[in-house]
């Protein structure tokens, strides 16, 4: 485990909280902000939704934060209680410790979470790293998870060398062309928008060190002990891999396992199309 700071300085910090304060005081629906205590450090949980809906966790995308749900969150909050969560290491609110992504510890981590909130048979969703994650922890603690929802997943087939090139190359000259290069190469909808629209993540990306640490592949047994109420959502734009390729793998690996694929949607999906993507997981999950 790493004791890591997610932050390149205490000032890069406090500009992308900031951005994320304004965020969550333009939060479409009643917030309430939550920092629980972990054996890894301070966690901070966003807490949204119908009191009495099923319990629906949320992941975000590696360099991000709760923040980045803010898109979904006023439907999705019509039918479920939302505990979206900073992951730890990430610039968010949480603690900046860095577990390795080979041991177990962020699932441990998830654990203490779930007690600590007194979550049970809760549907879990991620997108990106946290869709990795969430698998993680649906392997670790099976009986924790009754459904699964994973928003363009990594690690499942082998990643495209060139997304590769590019985010190593936006980690290193992270230059206001080249980082809104990197995300209009990622998001459908953000080539459409203008630079200014994608300044907030320019000042995340800017502040943020990049968490190094290799992500293992799922193989097909991880995959295969996933729960039987899995739903896989993929852009038909996905630069991360082919979609198509992704989708014919996990239907030969798992058929249980459901597969959509969203039209006009690259790598960050709840962000190009939130109402489909919302339709779908309500829809699986309600």
């Amino acid at each position: 485990m790493t004791n890591y700071i997610a932050y390149k300085s205490n000032p890069s910090r406090e500009k992308v909280l900031a951005c994320y304060n304004n965020t969550l005081a333009n939060w479409p629906v009643k917030v309430e902000s939550r920092f629980i205590e972990t054996s890894f450090g301070t966690t901070h949980v966003v807490i949204s939704g119908k009191k009495n809906g099923k319990p629906l966790v949320l992941l975000h995308g590696a360099g991000g934060n709760a923040g980045m749900w803010s898109h979904n969150i006023a439907e999705l909050a019509k039918h479920f209680r939302i505990y979206a969560i900073d992951i730890i290491g990430e610039p968010g609110k949480s603690a900046g410790i860095r577990p390795q992504y080979t041991s177990d510890q962020h699932a441990l981590w998830l654990k203490e979470i779930h007690d600590l909130l007194g979550l049970k048979n809760v549907i879990m969703g991620g997108i990106s790293l946290g869709s990795w994650l969430a698998c993680r922890f649906a392997l670790k603690f099976p009986n924790l998870v009754n459904k699964l929802v994973l928003i363009a997943p990594p690690a499942i087939i082998n990643t495209d060398m060139q997304f590769l090139s590019r985010i190593v190359w936006a980690a290193l000259m992270p230059t206001q062309l080249v980082v809104i290069g990197f995300i209009k190469y990622m998001s459908y909808r953000a080539k459409t928008l203008p630079d200014s629209a994608l300044r907030s993540f320019v000042t995340t990306w800017q502040a943020y060190n990049p968490n190094t640490n290799m992500i293992p592949s799922l193989s097909r047994e991880h995959i295969c002990n996933l729960p039987k109420n899995t739903l896989m959502i993929l852009g038909e734009d996905e630069v991360m891999y082919c979609s198509n390729a992704a989708a014919d793998h996990i239907s030969c690996v798992a058929e249980n396992i459901k597969v959509v694929i969203i039209p006009q949607a690259g790598h960050i999906v709840s962000y190009d199309q939130p109402m489909l993507v919302n339709k779908e997981i309500i829809k699986f999950a309600s």
